[in-house]
């Protein structure tokens, strides 16, 4: 009975391990996100897949784990997705909002690193809801790169440029705040 259990353990792995390779879901080397853990795909192999931390550290995972899971694959995305909910300050003027709307859409348009056409050209800058002392505008667009760093600099860049546009059209960004009452009894 012990050597059925562990047969079928090891046919799970087997199995799944042929459907992965099968399938093509990753590679050695693919930065890949589970519902365990994500990382750099090691080693692959017909029972286990050793992934990399992003701490460094490794994980073993049992390959009938992995297949029985949802699996991203980053290593395969051509282009990066940016979303971002910016809090405009409550405090400014409707044409105020609307400015800020209309130059940061201006801006995210005509960005050199954000796609323009084909499938991924969706681009959207839309005063989206009522937050806490704020109305909250939408941003969402994709850029060219999928590569990590230089998908960082970009953001960085976009959110100082775009940060510069809010501060010149409105009161700022808008922050929650806490009202405390006393009264003397």
């Amino acid at each position: 009975m012990a050597v059925a259990l562990a047969a079928q353990d090891t046919l799970r792995n087997l199995f799944a391990s042929v459907a992965m390779f099968a399938d093509g879901s990753f590679k050695k080397g693919d930065w890949i996100k589970t519902s365990a853990v994500e990382g750099i795909v090691e080693k692959v192999s017909l029972r286990t897949t050793v992934i990399r931390k992003f701490d460094t550290s490794t994980i073993v995972i049992p390959n009938a784990n992995l297949a029985n899971g949802p699996i991203t694959n980053y290593s395969v995305c051509p282009h990066r997705k940016v979303t971002w909910t910016l809090p405009i300050a409550g405090g400014a003027t409707s044409d105020q909002f609307l400015n800020v709307q209309k130059k940061v859409d201006q801006y995210v348009r005509a960005h050199k690193d954000v796609i323009h056409e084909g499938s991924f050209s969706t681009v959207i800058v839309a005063l989206d809801e009522f937050g806490e002392n704020c109305i909250n505008l939408f941003v969402f667009f994709y850029t060219h790169t999928a590569e990590w760093l230089p998908y960082m600099r970009i953001k960085q860049g976009m959110i100082l440029d775009i940060k510069k546009i809010i501060e010149e059209e409105s009161k700022g960004f808008g922050v929650p705040t806490l009202d405390i009452r006393l009264h003397k009894l």
